[in-house]
């Protein structure tokens, strides 16, 4: 079998190393990083260079986490309000951070709904925005939008009745483009 060798980005810095670089070192920060057992860790640790000699078959060479210096596509500012124990008013704003002459494709922004939705009227600047019980909420689609834009979703969302006074905790809201 072959060895295999590839070298990492001079930006790349691992989290042990940014704790003791300088303040104005704007290098990539990676988190978790974790190696296959193929990989030979002393000349990682030497070199930061990824040497393995590949097993048969699919595997995953690498994981890793990135948090910091981390460019997004969009920014989504969430308001619910609720309205007693029926009634939720959600408006979702969306803006796009990306150059004006580029535009997302089939951008799905999945808003979570109490399992105790009853009916929901979405009203969407752009796209098409619906109650999908089965993927548990508010399914808003765009087929294109542009860079540097911004548009509106608002939904008004009717709760059946419950005996339970168990507080529904938001989950995040996911975005697919």
């Amino acid at each position: 079998m072959p060895t295999c060798k590839f070298g990492m980005n001079d930006k790349l810095l691992m989290q042990r190393e940014s704790k003791k670089g300088k303040d104005g070192d704007r290098g990539i920060v990676i988190d978790d990083l974790k190696f296959h057992q193929c990989v030979r860790l002393n000349a990682f640790d030497k070199e930061r260079a990824i040497t393995f000699i590949p097993p048969d078959g699919t595997f995953e060479l690498m994981t890793y986490r990135i948090t910091e210096n981390v460019n997004l596509p969009f920014k989504i500012m969430p308001i619910y309000n609720e309205m007693g124990k029926t009634k939720i008013e959600i408006r979702i704003k969306l803006k796009a951070l990306y150059d004006r002459m580029i535009y997302a494709s089939n951008v799905v922004i999945k808003v979570p709904c109490p399992k105790n939705t009853a009916v929901v009227k979405a009203n969407a600047n752009i796209g098409r925005a619906r109650h999908e019980p089965e993927n548990g909420g508010i399914m808003w689609r765009i087929k294109k939008f542009q860079g540097d834009n911004e548009t509106l979703l608002r939904c008004d969302v009717q709760l059946s009745e419950t005996n339970s006074d168990k507080v529904w905790n938001k989950p995040p809201i996911s975005v697919d483009f």
